[in-house]
Order: structure tokens, then sequence, then C-alpha cells
């Protein structure tokens, strides 16, 4: 597999994961900048079928497809939204960004590696109704909240730099089985890329201080976010209020720390931000239902 094509726009590439070789399949998950009005070539010389995944995370993109040296089709991709295409090897695609910088995120999926390590020939959930066809003329469309979060997840794992391959890889096949999950024929309100950012590092905020978490005005104001705008924008990623959000944390934690540590239960309480042991096991168990004094050799 070929690498991006050599190119005078400046770039940013931040990260990947796992390469094509023998015994592995192919995934590629890139953070690019780019600048100016030339196009941009994407990967070349697939062996098989490719799933090509496009979101704007800023500013706005031409998606060029061609076929057979002709410019055949022009898909306009705004910020927020994304661009998916199943190319079987007739298309070449390029990305042109207008008058001003675009950043992307540039996801590649090569098919018959991926059918090879499921075991399908086709890895579409039964429920999809996302036709072969549509896929190949290509979608442009905003993403879904469930989508959302996890495209925020893939930006911070490659804007940090961080040598997860293997996270990287699992959210970027999460990314796609979820988007054979979603209805696109239902509208979706497109939410900001810098606000989908902004709560995905408030959810960092929170699962690093279970113990003390903020307050919620603490919380927003802490990502650069309105109170208000936080409490809308947060339920919509994540499917639901902040602080229930955390109530599911710290009783993921709990029970992560009942069952492999050293720690009994009042102590796991008062870690994850119990002072009162009753209120503790009404929510572990409402959690679990399971009292966590049952759970492995812990006792109170």
């Amino acid at each position: 597999m070929d690498q991006f094509g050599n190119t005078d726009q400046k770039e940013s590439r931040l990260g990947d994961t796992i390469e094509p070789s023998n015994g592995c399949f192919p995934v590629s998950a890139e953070y690019h900048i780019l600048k100016g009005n030339k196009k941009k070539a994407s990967l070349q010389n697939f062996k098989g079928p490719i799933f090509e995944m496009v979101i704007l995370l800023e500013g706005t993109a031409d998606i060029h497809l061609e076929k057979e040296g002709k410019d055949t089709r022009c898909l306009n991709v705004s910020s927020g939204m994304f661009f998916l295409h199943l190319n079987h090897g007739q298309w070449r695609s390029s990305i042109t960004p207008q008058n001003r910088t675009a950043k992307i995120l540039h996801l590649f999926y090569e098919c018959n590696s991926l059918y090879s390590f499921i075991g399908v020939k086709d890895f579409r959930p039964a429920h999809s109704n996302i036709r072969t066809e549509t896929m190949a003329s290509g979608i442009v469309a905003p993403p879904p909240p469930t989508m959302s979060s996890i495209i925020a997840d893939i930006y911070l794992l490659l804007e940090n730099n961080k040598n997860d391959k293997m996270h990287l890889t699992l959210k970027a096949l999460e990314l796609l089985w979820v988007f054979f999950s979603s209805d696109f024929s239902k509208p979706e309100k497109k939410i900001n890329s810098n606000d989908l950012i902004a709560i995905r590092k408030s959810v960092d905020i929170l699962k690093n201080n279970l113990g003390s978490p903020p307050c919620l005005n603490e919380l927003a104001k802490s990502v650069g976010m309105s109170a208000s705008k936080f409490k809308i924008l947060f339920p919509k990623i994540y499917g639901m209020p902040p602080y229930e959000y955390l109530r599911q944390k710290k009783m993921e934690k709990a029970m992560s720390l009942l069952l492999n540590s050293e720690m009994n239960v009042t102590e796991v309480a008062m870690e994850v931000g119990y002072n009162s042991l009753s209120h503790f096991s009404k929510a572990f168990f409402k959690a679990h239902r399971i009292k966590p004094s049952r759970v492995g050799k812990h006792k109170r």
C-alpha cells in the first residue's frame, strides 16, 4: 500500500494504525492539516475493495472521484460532516481544501482483509439500511452522536501522538460498525468539531477525578463552554446527562477495584467518592444487580 502522494500542502500526520503486513489487516487512521487549493491524493494500490472515510473537523473540502482519468463526481464536505466511499478499485479519490485550511481525519479499511479477519463476506449488521450502491457512489452526511463521540476519541488519540495502535485500530473499527448501524434516513443536526473535542475532554476530567469531581459549572468552564450549552450537548454525544455518566464510571471503577485489588468495600466506596457506605451499596446494586460485599472475596 502506497502512502499519500507528494504534495506542496503543509500537513500534520500525527499517527496511524497498523500498517498492512502478512498476518494482519490494514486499517489506517490519520490526521491532516491541508492548506491551499491543490489536490491531495488518497492512498493508492490497494489490493481489492476499500472503505475510505474523510471527516471534516474544520473548514470545507471537495472530494473528487475520478474514473479512467476523468473527474466524474465532486462532493462538497463541510465542517462537521463526513464522506464515505466504497471503492472496488476503479476509482481514484482526492481531496481539495476550499480557499483556507481544512483539518481532516482520513481513515481506510481494506475490505478483503477485514472479511478474512471477521470470517464473513459482509460485515454490515442485518438491520443496516445502507446499500452497497449508495456507498459506491459516495455518502456525505453529518455523523450521529454515537459516531461523533468515537471521532472525538480518534482525534484526541492522534493529537496527543499516543503510540497506542491497538486502541486506535479498535476505535476505527468501532466507527465503521456504528456507521453501518446508523439510520441516515433521519436528518442529524451537526455538532461543531470543537464542541465534540471539548465534551470529550470533560469526560477525561471526570474519569480522572471520580472521587472528587468538579461541579457542572466548573466542568463546563474548564473546557471553555457555558453550562447551559454543556448540559445540552453532553447527552447528545454520550446519551445521558454528565453526572449520570459519572455515576456509571464510578460503579465501573468500583467493580474493577473489588475484583482486582485488596481494597475492602468501605475503601472502595471512599475511593470513588462515597462517604456513605449505604448510599454506595445502593448505587452499586442498582448498577450491577449484586451487593458489593458479595463481589469476589470482599466483605464489609
